[in-house]
């Protein structure tokens, strides 16, 4: 992955708190319903042809959501700014 941000516009800004709508699972991840996060950067990998927008939880651990590239933004239906 590269540490770049993604080709993709999103509603993320660096250092801003979102809430976690419903419980997540990811690849990598999990996610509860009602927990804070602090979004962090975006990575893309071509390889997987996704972008992975990394959280950093209320403890420190980051967390990852996956986005690929052919599916549309529904970021708004896991997460909300606070």
């Amino acid at each position: 992955m590269h540490p770049t941000d993604t080709w993709r516009s999103h509603r993320f800004r660096s250092g801003e708190k979102y809430g976690v709508i419903n419980d997540l699972h990811t690849q990598t991840s999990e996610f509860a319903a009602g927990e804070i996060v602090t979004f962090e950067k975006t990575a893309y990998s071509a390889y997987d042809s996704s972008t992975a927008f990394i959280f950093k939880g209320a403890d420190g651990t980051l967390k990852t959501w996956f986005l690929h590239d052919d599916d549309p933004d529904n970021s708004a239906q896991l997460f909300y700014d606070l």
